[in-house]
C-alpha cells in the first residue's frame, strides 16, 4: 500500500490521505480503520498508476454497514471523497443506503448522494442492517438481461432508464469472492458493448406521444411509465377530473367536455367513451401511440379499429382478438378448440328462457346465467332452479343490452345470454401472459383472486397459495396459458407498461431494425428473485361494505397511504388529501401491494398497512380488507370465491337516518390560527364540555352539535353498543322508544337507534336552542383540519358540511368501561344550565364604545335597549333588532364609508357586538375575524355559552362590566365545571357556597374601552380593550381537570381614520418588533389597515402588564418610515370585469335582502357614479391600479387590498376566497398567480409626484359620493317601507280557530319563505311538505304529519304569506 501511494503524482495524494485517516479515525474501532485505509489506499493507488478518473465510492464490507448506522464513520467516508475531488477536480458521488448516515453525511458536507435501493444488506424488524442473501453470481446473461430492458427498479416500484435525464451510467460490482464470476476486464468489455447497444435503442423513445385515453389509477401507472422513459404524454378528462392526479401528472392535459356548465352525470359517464373526440385529440397533439388503459374503451374493437385506422399504434390486442374474447361464449369456445379445459355449459348464446332451462337441466343445478358481453362482475345471476332461471332471464338479458351498448358503442350490443356450471367454492386463479403477435408468449406466473364481492376481486395474491400446494397443477396450467403489479412486485425489474410501450414501437418501426421485447420464456423464469418472495395487493374502494358495499363518494379530507416509506410496499393510487370522488366512475381508490419473504410476512405487512394508511372521508373498504385478512381462513390461505358472501362485517359506526335541522362535528376549542379561518367549534362549550364529561372523554374531543324543531327529529343508529350523553336544549330522547334522560351517560345497545325530538307543546321560548350529543371516543376516523375537527364554513367536520341522512361515521372505543361501574353516571340538576327567553349578557366595552362613534346617550340607549335576536341568526353571528335607533356620534365613516358605521378595517372576535349599517350583530363562532364595522362592545368569554342557547325570537339586554369583573365571572365558570368533574369522579357534592355562571348578577361596572391614547393627529396611538376569550382544553396537562387558557386581545391603532401607507409602515415595523421582543403572553398579532389586534394569554400576563409592554415597543419605533422597505410578492391576477357570477350573487341579493339600493341593480354603475367617472373607465382604472394588501383576515385569508385609483366599500377591496356575505362591491373575479421588495421611499417618490392629480379625483369623488349617499337614503327609506309592508307582528290576542278545526303552528321564530298547498289541498302523505320556512339561512320543511293524513287544508292563518313573519306557535294552516 505504501509504495502504491509513492508511485508517481499518488505521493501528494498519499501523504494527505494518510494524514486524513489518521485524523478522522482515531476513535472508531481498530479492526474499521485498518480495513477502511486499506481499502482506501488500495483504490487510490490503483487510480494514480492507471491514470483513471473516480466517479463514485462504495464503501464495502463491514464498513458499508457500520457506517450507515454510525454519523461519525459516515463522515470520515465523506472527508475521504473530498479528497478525492480536490486532487481530481471534479466530483465525486457516495453510494449508500437511503435514509441512513450515508445520506445524512453526504448531505452534510454537499456531497452527491446516490441512493442504492438494492443492496446485500436490509432491515430487521428492530431497525440493524443485516446480510439478507450471499453474493449471487455475475455472469454475461445476467448483464445482458439487465442492461436490455434499459432500467434499474427502485424501491418505490418506480425505475430509471438508461440514458434518460436519471441515469447515464452504470456499475457493475464483480466480487472476488463470488463463485464462478467472470473477470472483472470481460465484465467491463461486455457492458460496454451492451450500454453502447441500449443507448442506440433507447433512441427509440425520442419523438414519441402517448396518449393515455383512461382515468384514475391506471392512467398514472401508465403516465409514470411513459415519463420514465422519455415519452411526451397526454392525459384526457372530463369535467369532474380535472384536479385527478393524471391530469397534473401528465405533460398535457386535453379537457374532453369543452363547457364544464353543461356537464352532466351521462355526459361525465360517457365522456371516457367518445371516440371521434379521442381521435380528434390525437390528431391535434401528433400522438404516435394509444394506451387505453382498463376498462372504458380497453375492449371496444371498434375503438382499437379507429386508432389503428388513424395511424396510431395501439397499445393493447389486436380488434380481431378484441371482437371475438369481448364474448365470453365464444372466447369458451376458442379455448375448447385450443384443448383448454372449461366448465360444463351451453352451447353458443340462448335464444328464449326454454333454452336456458334445457342447458341448465343437462348442466346441472347451480348454474351461472351470463350476459356474454361486459364485464367486472355485471350481468352475472347464480340460478339455483328453474324458477330462478326463469324469474332472471328477461331481467338479465336486458341489463346485458343496457351495458353492451354503454361499454362498447352498440358494438356487442345483442343483450346475448349462456349458461354455465357455477362452482360454489371456487379458486379464481389468473395467469399473466404477453404476447407480441408473432406467435410468441411468455407467461409471468399466477396469481390468486379469489376473494371477490360482485363477482369483482378486492385481494389478489402471488403466487396463489392453492397452487403452491399443487406444482403439477400450477405447470400445467401456465403451459395453458395487464395492468397487475402484484405480479411485477415478484419480478424485480418487470414493468408490463413498459414492454407494451416497447411492442407498441417495435411494431412502429417493422423493418427498421427495430427489435421485439425479449419473448424468451427463460429470461422471465430468471427475472424472478432468487429468493422467494410473497405479493398480496389489496384494492381500496370508495365503497360501504357495512351497507351492502354502497358506492361511496364524497370528499377525501385526508389521504396519507405511504407516510412510512417500506421497500417492500407498493402503492398504485390517484388519490390525494382534498380530492372530491364522483359517483360517475369505477369506486378504485388505490391498490397496496405487499411483499414478504414468506406468505406469513407478506400478511403481517398487509395488516401493517391497513393499520396505518388513512384514507378519511366518506366509507371505504380499508377495515374491511384488514378484518378479511386477520381471519383464520385467509391467514391459512382457504378463501374460496363464496368465501366473503358468508363473511359477517361488523365495524364500529354510528349512521345518521334523520340530522334534525343541523348536525355538524364540532370540537373545542376549534380553529385559534386567525388569518380569517373561522374559529368553528360548539356555540355553547359549556354544555358540550360537560357531556364529553360524562362519557368520560377529554373535554376537548369532537363531538355532534345538534338542531331540532317540532316534527323534524334527529336519529342515529349504533352498529355496535356505545357511551353517549346529551346535552343542551331540553328534548325528548328515546333508544329503541325507551326513554332516556338527558345530562346522563346513556348506552346505547348495539343495532339500536338513538331518537331526539320534541313535541310542539313541548317547545317553549326558553327551553333552549342547541343540543350537544357526546360519543365516547369520538370520530377518530375524521381528520383534524388547521388544527380542528370543527365544521365550519366548508371546513372541517365530516366532508365540510353538516350531516345528512345516510351519512356514516366511524367509531373509536365507545363501549363501557370498568370504571363506568364506580363512578356516576349524571349530573346533579343543580349544576344544569338554565336556560331564558330574556337574556342579560355581559360584556365588555370596545374596541369602539366611546364618544367617537355614539353619542353618550346613544350609548346609554344601546346598553339599555331589549334586543329581539333575528330569525336571520345562525353560527356566523345573531343578528338584533329593535325600534330603537343606533345613535351615530358622526355623520358618515369618512375614508372608512359612507355609513357612521363603517371604519378603515381592523381585527374582530368572537363574540363581538359588530353594527352593520345600524343593525347590531354578535360574531359568533364562524363569524370573519375582520372587517370594516364598528364594534360596540365584546361578550365576556364566561357568557360566550348563552349565544349557543338563544333562540330567535328571545331578547337580550347588553350589561357591561370591566375586566377585571370578566375574570371572576370566568372563574365561576371553571368552578362549575370542577364541580361536575368532581362529582362524577370522586362523588363529591357540589359546595353549597357554589356561584352557578346564570345565576350570578353583576352592577355594571362599566369603564372605558380607550385602556391608554397618547400624541396628536397623526402621530396619535390609541389603545382599546377588547375581549377575554375562553379555551377550552385537555391538551393540556391534567387531561380529567379542564383548564383554561385566557386569550384577551388589545386593539392599537395607527393615526385617524384615514388611509395613510405611512401608518401601515409603522404598523408592519411595530409588528416586525412585537414579534421579536419574546414579550410576555403574547399569542398572535392580527394587522390590518390603520391598526393591529395583539392577543395574549391572560393567565400569565395581566392587561396592564402587557398594555405597558405594547407602549414600550411603539416607544422603540424610529421617528421615521422614510427609508423602510418590506420584503413581499409581486402578484398578477386575471380577472373576469363584470362577470357573470357576482351577477347572479346580485340577483340573488335583491331577491333575498333587498330590492332598493343605491349600488344595485349593478355594483359596477354604482362605482363609476360614485367617483364621476363612466363605468368603462371605472373597470379600466380598477385593471391598470397597482394594489397593495394590507391584512389578511375576513374569511378563509381574504386579502384587503389598497387601489391606486378608486375606492372600493371606501379605499378598501377585497378578494373573497368563499361565498360569504359582505360590504363590498362586485365588480370582477380573479385567480391568485410573483417577489418584490415594497420601497416607503419610492413610495413617498410616487406620491408627491402625482399628488394634483389625486387632490383633484378627490374632490370629484367627494361631490359624487354625496350625491350617491343622498340618494341611498332615500331607497333605504323605501325599502324599510316595503319591508315592513310584508311583515306582520302577531300577538296573543290572535284569531283561533274553531274548536272543529286542526292547526299546523310554526315550530319557531322565522319567515315564510314557500307555500306549497292551497286551500281544498287533500293531505295524502305524513311526509308532504306543506310550507317552507327560513330561519338562519337555512330551509325548514313543514309537514303535515300522520295525524294529518287525509284531511282537507280550509285556509292559511292569519297573515300567512310568503315572505311574513312567524312566531313559535302561530298558526300556520287551519284543517278539517
Amino acid at each position: 500500500m505504501r509504495r502504491l501511494w509513492s508511485e508517481g503524482d499518488g505521493h501528494r495524494t498519499g501523504n494527505r490521505m494518510e494524514k486524513l485517516m489518521v485524523a478522522v479515525l482515531t476513535s472508531l474501532q481498530s479492526e474499521l480503520v485498518s480495513c477502511f485505509i486499506y481499502q482506501v489506499g488500495a483504490l487510490c493507488g490503483f487510480l494514480k498508476l492507471h491514470g483513471l478518473r473516480l466517479n463514485h465510492i462504495k464503501p464495502h464490507g463491514a464498513i458499508y454497514g457500520q457506517a450507515s448506522r454510525s454519523l461519525p464513520l459516515a463522515r470520515a467516508v465523506v472527508e475521504v471523497i473530498k479528497v478525492f475531488e480536490q486532487d481530481q477536480d471534479g466530483r465525486v458521488a457516495f453510494v449508500g443506503l437511503a435514509g441512513t448516515a450515508h445520506q445524512t453525511a453526504a448531505e452534510e458536507a454537499g456531497v452527491h448522494f446516490i441512493p442504492e435501493w438494492f443492496a446485500d444488506l436490509d432491515y430487521s424488524p428492530d431497525g440493524k442492517l443485516i446480510a439478507t442473501r450471499k453474493h449471487s453470481s455475475v455472469s454475461l446473461d445476467v448483464v445482458h438481461r439487465m442492461l436490455s430492458s434499459r432500467q434499474i427498479t427502485t424501491m418505490d416500484g418506480s425505475y430509471l432508464p438508461l440514458g434518460g435525464d436519471n441515469l447515464t451510467e452504470v456499475t457493475i460490482c464483480c466480487h472476488s469472492d463470488t463463485p464462478h464470476s467472470q473477470g472483472a476486464v470481460e465484465i467491463a468489455q461486455a457492458v460496454k458493448i451492451i450500454v453502447d447497444e441500449t443507448m442506440t435503442q433507447s433512441s427509440d423513445y425520442e419523438g414519441q406521444t402517448l396518449l393515455v385515453a383512461n382515468r384514475g389509477e391506471i392512467a398514472v401507472r401508465i403516465i409514470r411509465t411513459a415519463k420514465a422513459l422519455g415519452i411526451r404524454t397526454i392525459a384526457i378528462y372530463s369535467p369532474s377530473d380535472t384536479l385527478s392526479l393524471h391530469v397534473l401528472l401528465a405533460d398535457k392535459a386535453v379537457p374532453l367536455v369543452h363547457n364544464p356548465k353543461e356537464s352532466s352525470a351521462e355526459a361525465e359517464s360517457q365522456a371516457y367513451l367518445a371516440t371521434q373526440t379521442i381521435i380528434s385529440i390525437c390528431f391535434a397533439n401528433a400522438v404516435t401511440l394509444l394506451h387505453p388503459g382498463y376498462g372504458f374503451l380497453s375492449e371496444n374493437a371498434v375503438f382499437a379499429s379507429a386508432v389503428i385506422n388513424a395511424g396510431i399504434t395501439w397499445l393493447g390486442p389486436r380488434p380481431d382478438v378484441i371482437q371475438t374474447m369481448g364474448l365470453k361464449h365464444e372466447a369458451r369456445a376458442i379455448a375448447a378448440l385450443a384443448g383448454v379445459p372449461i366448465l360444463p355449459g351451453s352451447n353458443g348464446l340462448l335464444s328464449t328462457v326454454d333454452d336456458a332451462l334445457e342447458a341448465a337441466n343437462h348442466i346441472g343445478y347451480p348454474v351461472l346465467l351470463k350476459a356474454s358481453a361486459g364485464g367486472g362482475g355485471i350481468g352475472m345471476v347464480i340460478c339455483e332452479d328453474d324458477r330462478m332461471v326463469r324469474d332472471s332471464f328477461h331481467t338479465t338479458q336486458t341489463m346485458a343490452k343496457v351495458f353492451s351498448s354503454f361499454e362498447r358503442m352498440t358494438l356487442f350490443g345483442m343483450g346475448g345470454l349462456f349458461i354455465e356450471k357455477y362452482v360454489p367454492a371456487a379458486r379464481h386463479i389468473e395467469i399473466q401472459v404477453f404476447g407480441n403477435g408473432l406467435g410468441d408468449i411468455v407467461h409471468m406466473g399466477e396469481r390468486e383472486c379469489s376473494l371477490q364481492r360482485r363477482h369483482q376481486k378486492i385481494i389478489e395474491e402471488s403466487p396463489s397459495p392453492f397452487m403452491t400446494k399443487y406444482p403439477a397443477l400450477k405447470h400445467a396450467m401456465c403451459d395453458a396459458a395487464v395492468e397487475h403489479p402484484v405480479t411485477e412486485v415478484i419480478y424485480p425489474s418487470l414493468d408490463l407498461v413498459k414492454l407494451m410501450i416497447d411492442q407498441g414501437i417495435y411494431e412502429r418501426r417493422i423493418g427498421k431494425n427495430g427489435a421485439t421485447p425479449d419473448m424468451q420464456q427463460e429470461t422471465y423464469d430468471q427475472l424472478k428473485s432468487t429468493v422467494h418472495v410473497h405479493a398480496i395487493e389489496g384494492r381500496i374502494y370508495a365503497e360501504n361494505p357495512f351497507r351492502n358495499f354502497l358506492p361511496s363518494p364524497g370528499l377525501l379530507q385526508l389521504v396519507e397511504l405511504d407516510s412510512v416509506r417500506f421497500d417492500w410496499l407498493r402503492v398504485e393510487s390517484w388519490i390525494t388529501t382534498g380530492l372530491s370522488v364522483t359517483p360517475f366512475f369505477d369506486g378504485l381508490l388505490c391498490k397496496i401491494i405487499v411483499t414478504g419473504r414468506s406468505r406469513q410476512e407478506a400478511i403481517d405487512r398487509f395488516v401493517q398497512i391497513l393499520d396505518t394508511c388513512k384514507v378519511y372521508g366518506p366509507p371505504n373498504n380499508v377495515g374491511f380488507l384488514k378484518a378479511v385478512a386477520t381471519t383464520e381462513a385467509f391467514q391459512k390461505g382457504r378463501c374460496t370465491t363464496s368465501f366473503l358472501s358468508n363473511f359477517v362485517y361488523q365495524p364500529r359506526v354510528v349512521t345518521v337516518i334523520s340530522a334534525g335541522i343541523q348536525c355538524t362535528v364540532q370540537d373545542l376549542p376549534g380553529r385559534t390560527m386567525g388569518l380569517g379561518i373561522p374559529r368553528g367549534g360548539p356555540m355553547d362549550p359549556l354544555a358540550f364540555s360537560a357531556g364529553n364529561r360524562l362519557v368520560g372523554n377529554p373535554v376537548a374531543t369532537e363531538g355532534l352539535e345538534i338542531l331540532i324543531l317540532p316534527n323534524i327529529a334527529c336519529e342515529l343508529e349504533f352498529s355496535a353498543a356505545t357511551v353517549v350523553a346529551i346535552t343542551g336544549k331540553q328534548v325528548r330522547a328515546r333508544v329503541n322508544d325507551a326513554l332516556v334522560n338527558m345530562w346522563s351517560r346513556i348506552i346505547v345497545p348495539r343495532g339500536c337507534i338513538l331518537r331526539l325530538d320534541i313535541e310542539l307543546q313541548a317547545e317553549t321560548p326558553h327551553s333552549g336552542f342547541r343540543i350537544y350529543l357526546s360519543i365516547r371516543g369520538g370520530f377518530p376516523s375524521i381528520p383534524s383540519y388547521l388544527g380542528s375537527k370543527s365544521t365550519s364554513m366548508g371546513l372541517g367536520g365530516y366532508q365540510g358540511r353538516p350531516l345528512i341522512s345516510g351519512d356514516q361515521l366511524a367509531l373509536g372505543n365507545c363501549g363501557s368501561i370498568e370504571s363506568d361501574e364506580v363512578s356516576r353516571s349524571s349530573i346533579p340538576h343543580s349544576l344544569i344550565p338554565r336556560y331564558r327567553s330574556d337574556w342579560v349578557i355581559y360584556v365588555l366595552p370596545g374596541p369602539q364604545d366611546d364618544e367617537e362613534f355614539l353619542t353618550s346617550n346613544g350609548r346609554d340607549v344601546f346598553y339599555s335597549t331589549k334586543w329581539h335576536v333575528s330569525l336571520d341568526s345562525n353560527r356566523l353571528g345573531l343578528r338584533l333588532a329593535s325600534t330603537a335607533k343606533v345613535r351615530w356620534a358622526r355623520a358618515d365613516g369618512g375614508e372608512g364609508g359612507s355609513h357612521p358605521s363603517n371604519i378603515l378595517d381592523n381585527a374582530y372576535v368572537t363574540g363581538t357586538i359588530n353594527i352593520n349599517g345600524d343593525t347590531p350583530v354578535i360574531l359568533t363562532n364562524d363569524g370573519p375575524d375582520m372587517g370594516g364595522y364598528v364594534s360596540i362592545c365584546t361578550v365576556a368569554s364566561a357568557d360566550l355559552w348563552k349565544l349557543g342557547q338563544v333562540q330567535p325570537g328571545n331578547t337580550i339586554i347588553f350589561r357591561r362590566i370591566s375586566w377585571t369583573f370578566s375574570q371572576k365571572l370566568q372563574q365561576a365558570s371553571n368552578d362549575w365545571d370542577l364541580a361536575i368533574a368532581s362529582f362524577l369522579d370522586a362523588s363529591n357534592e357540589p359546595a353549597h357556597d357554589l356561584r352557578i355562571p346564570w345565576s350570578i348578577d353583576i352592577t355594571d361596572t362599566s369603564q372605558t374601552s380607550i385602556l391608554h391614547r397618547e400624541g396628536q393627529k397623526d402621530e396619535q396611538v390609541t389603545y382599546r380593550q377588547v375581549m377575554l376569550v375562553r379555551d377550552l382544553t385537555s391538551k393540556l396537562p391534567v387531561a380529567d381537570r379542564i383548564v383554561k387558557a385566557g386569550d384577551s386581545s388589545i386593539l392599537v391603532e395607527f393615526g385617524p381614520m384615514k388611509l395613510d401607507l405611512d401608518v401601515r409602515a409603522r404598523i408592519h415595523a411595530f409588528q416586525a418588533r412585537l414579534g421579536a421582543s419574546s414579550s410576555a403572553g403574547l399569542l398572535k398579532m392580527c394587522p390590518c389597515i390603520r391598526s393591529i389586534m395583539c392577543h395574549y394569554d391572560a393567565r400569565l400576563v395581566s392587561q396592564s402588564e402587557f398594555l405597558t409592554s405594547l407602549v414600550a415597543v411603539k416607544d422603540s419605533l424610529p421617528t421615521s418610515v422614510a427609508q423602510m422597505s418590506f420584503p413581499g410578492r409581486r402578484i398578477s391576477f386575471p380577472i373576469v370585469l363584470d362577470d357573470p357570477w357576482n351577477q347572479e350573487a346580485l340577483r340573488r341579493y335583491t331577491m333575498t335582502v333587498r330590492q332598493k339600493a343605491v349600488y344595485l341593480p349593478s355594483n359596477v354603475d354604482y362605482l363609476a357614479k360614485n367617483n364621476g367617472l363612466e363605468p368603462e373607465e371605472a373597470l379600466k382604472r380598477l385593471v391598470e391600479s397597482d394594489w397593495l394588501v394590507l391584512g389578511v383576515g375576513f374569511y378563509l385569508g381574504c386579502p384587503f387590498l389598497v387601489p391606486g385609483a378608486i375606492g372600493i366599500a371606501g379605499p378598501v377591496a377585497a378578494i373573497y376566497p368563499v361565498e360569504s356575505p359582505g360590504g363590498y362591491q362586485l365588480y370582477g373575479r380573479t385567480l391568485p398567480a410573483w417577489q418584490t421588495t415594497f420601497s416607503m421611499e419610492e413610495y413617498r417618490e410616487l406620491t408627491h409626484s402625482i399628488s394634483d392629480q389625486v387632490l383633484d379625483f378627490q374632490e370629484r369623488q367627494r361631490t359624487c359620493s354625496l350625491i350617491q349617499n343622498k340618494r341611498e337614503q332615500e331607497l333605504l327609506s323605501e325599502w324599510e317601507i316595503d319591508k315592513q309592508a310584508i311583515s306582520r307582528t302577531i300577538t296573543s290576542g290572535g284569531a283561533f280557530p274553531e274548536s272543529s278545526t286542526t292547526t299546523i303552528n310554526a315550530p319557531l321564530f322565522a319567515s315564510v319563505g314557500k307555500i306549497k298547498c292551497q286551500p281544498g289541498d287533500r293531505i295524502k302523505s305524513a311526509g308532504d311538505i306543506l310550507l317552507v320556512l327560513e330561519a338562519m339561512k337555512m330551509e325548514i320543511p313543514v309537514r303535515s304529519g300522520e295525524a294529518n293524513v287525509g284531511k282537507t287544508i280550509e285556509r292559511l292563518g292569519e297573515g300567512i304569506m310568503e315572505g311574513a313573519s312567524v312566531r313559535l306557535g302561530d298558526v300556520l294552516l287551519i284543517l278539517s
